[in-house]
């Protein structure tokens, strides 16, 4: 017999254990379990959210709509129209308003685009003109976005031009 063993018979007698490394696979299916059961719990809630997030992606289509005309508007010293129906967005640049104003030929293209997320809007006016100084020329207006679920999204253009959006259909703070 070896030395060897008989360290190890001696280690055995006085209690001396090796420390074992790892996971045992009791500890990985606890830790699966616990994992699962709480992504479980949270699906219901993701359900009510996503009509919620798709109106707020449609709301932010056309605040980026807004914004974008009226930056086209002042860089181009062109007046820029957007026309709204229940579904779509319309971005035109007008020839001769005011008298005498062209769009330029090196313009962004016109753009007419469906609002994202199956949300339909309510425009007042259905169509907001922004002129080279950035500015609505036909007055201060909104903007709602539904989803059928029943949430909804405001977007407000005031007549200097500042576009801003808030959850529900009341005037934002």
């Amino acid at each position: 017999m070896t030395n060897d063993g008989f360290r190890d018979r001696m280690a055995r007698g006085r209690g001396i254990v090796r420390q074992q490394v790892g996971v045992t696979l009791t500890e990985l299916v606890v830790v699966a379990s616990v994992i699962i059961i709480l992504a479980a719990s949270s699906l219901p809630k993701l359900g009510s959210i996503m009509p919620d997030l798709k109106t707020r992606g449609g709301a932010e289509q056309v605040v980026e709509t807004l914004r974008a005309a009226r930056q086209n508007a002042i860089g181009t010293t062109a007046t820029y129209r957007v026309i709204f129906t229940t579904t779509n967005i319309q971005t035109v640049c007008t020839d001769n308003t005011p008298a005498g104003n062209s769009c330029p030929t090196n313009r962004p293209p016109d753009v007419s685009e469906a609002v994202i997320g199956g949300a339909t809007l309510t425009a007042t006016p259905s169509e907001m003109r922004f002129d080279a100084k950035g500015t609505t020329t036909t007055g201060a207006g909104n903007v709602i976005v539904a989803y059928p679920s029943g949430t909804s999204w405001r977007v407000e253009v005031n007549t200097p031009g500042r576009v801003r959006s808030c959850t529900g259909t009341a005037a934002c703070p």
